[in-house]
């Protein structure tokens, strides 16, 4: 009876060894730390297919390390679906991967304890194939002149990278159909399981509107992870007032949760 506890005893302690393992694996793989929210302003790396998931990474070539972050050079972050990362995608794709450099403006997201990179923005940094060589004077010029170098984006930049506020139906089905960002702010939904996808889809609740076909996958953030809480805390489907910036990638439309909140039927004040 004893060897038999000892035995269990055993297979329990290999099996949580395995999993500290593969979850040490993981960390060494992906890396990094940061806040929900933080910003990357202007930062080097290259964008990389990770052939196991089939989704990009980002993999920096320098360190972050301050009170909202910690990453070190080569730590890599999986980039999110987006608008933007679909023009990255067609730049490393024409290239067959060689054209895979780029400096980034985008904010970090948490789910489940790992972090992921949202794109607003990039530059790529990829030296031209008529450079001459770089012991050439007139070479190494112009592939400085061909290299950005500015660090914080001017403000008329800034400005057209702002998305556009959706206020009705009508600008939604315009949004859906560009490839620009946009924001959807006040409107209430269910969020479902998609289990063949393994992905959380935000569907809009028509409420007497002709947009019952309208869903978004849910990127992962830590307001998605408010929203399981509540999800969990209630027996029957709950209906949530939500506001986040929607993008597509692939001709599939996502969404990056800002702000999630329980909504009641008896809530005059739902869109």
């Amino acid at each position: 009876m004893l060897s038999a506890v000892k035995l269990i005893y055993r297979k329990v302690m290999m099996k949580k060894i395995l999993l500290m393992i593969l979850v040490l694996a993981a960390a060494v793989c992906y890396g990094g730390e940061a806040l929900q929210s933080y910003p990357i302003s202007g930062m080097d790396g290259r964008v990389v297919l990770d052939a196991n998931s089939g989704a990009y990474l980002f993999e920096f070539d320098e360190t972050i390390d301050d009170a909202g972050a910690k990453i070190a050079k080569g730590d890599r972050l999986e980039l999110l679906k987006c608008n933007t990362l679909a023009d990255i995608d067609k730049i490393v794709r024409g290239s067959n991967g060689v054209n895979n450099d780029f400096r980034i403006w985008a904010k970090v997201t948490k789910y489940q304890g790992r972090n992921y990179i949202y794109l607003s923005y990039y530059l790529p940094l990829s030296k031209p194939a008529d450079v001459k060589d770089s012991n050439d004077v007139d070479g190494r010029a112009a592939d400085d002149a061909n290299k950005p170098s500015l660090r914080v984006l001017p403000d008329d930049v800034l400005e057209k990278l702002k998305p556009r506020r959706i206020v009705n139906t009508v600008q939604l089905a315009k949004a859906l159909a560009s490839d620009k960002d946009a924001v959807l702010v006040n409107r209430s939904g269910f969020v479902e399981y998609d289990a063949k996808a393994d992905e959380y889809v935000f569907r809009l609740d028509s409420l007497g509107r002709k947009v019952q076909d309208v869903s978004f996958v849910l990127l992962k953030t830590s307001e998605l992870e408010k929203v399981h809480k509540l999800k969990r805390k209630s027996l029957n489907p709950v209906r949530f007032k939500v506001a986040g910036v929607i993008t597509s990638y692939q001709g599939k439309h996502y969404m990056l949760l800002q702000r999630a909140a329980r909504a009641y039927y008896n809530d005059n004040f739902v869109r």
